[in-house]
């Protein structure tokens, strides 16, 4: 039977799990609207910090079975480390693509916040949402369904029912 492990990184979550809990109990304090924005923050918050401390609890190594008949492949242990920063990993290369792709991924904030402060909250979320898209090859349709849902739900959920006063740019 395997058992949870807690190493270390996983006390970092709990902190987390922890904080946001105590930090959800205090907001059903609050008045009926007040509550709102930090229950829709710290409800999915608590979920995808679950989801991590489950994932970080979870064995680090899978078997590796050949494919004749379930045998080991070349005589090793028969368990493969998922973690490529240990001994033993070979790392492959990685493609200009990739490379291009990783950079645009570190800058992304700051082209969210350019797009942001010329267009809008709404609107440069939106081309923000389509550029990531058409750069990641997806399809058409999904370069213009999801920003519109997207742009359709924030001004609903904050313009209409919140009353909160978004980034309007500076072309708007």
């Amino acid at each position: 039977m395997r058992h949870l492990n807690l190493r270390r990184p996983n006390w970092f979550s709990v902190f987390i799990m922890v904080v946001i809990l105590i930090f959800t109990v205090l907001a059903f304090d609050f008045t009926p609207r007040a509550k709102i924005v930090p229950l829709v923050i710290a409800l999915p918050a608590l979920i995808l910090v679950f989801v991590q401390l489950i994932g970080e609890m979870l064995p680090n190594t899978v078997e590796k079975r050949s494919s004749t008949g379930g045998g080991m492949d070349n005589g090793s242990s028969g368990k493969v480390s998922l973690n490529p920063l240990q001994e033993g990993n070979e790392t492959t290369p990685v493609s200009k693509g990739q490379e291009k792709k990783k950079l645009l991924a570190a800058i992304s904030p700051a082209i969210m916040l350019v797009l942001m402060g010329i267009f809008g909250f709404i609107v440069g979320g939106m081309i923000y949402i389509s550029a990531y898209y058409y750069i990641y090859g997806e399809s058409w349709l999904n370069m213009i369904v999801t920003p519109l849902l997207v742009g359709i739900i924030m001004y609903v959920l904050f313009g209409y029912y919140l009353k909160v006063n978004l980034w309007s740019g500076i072309l708007f």
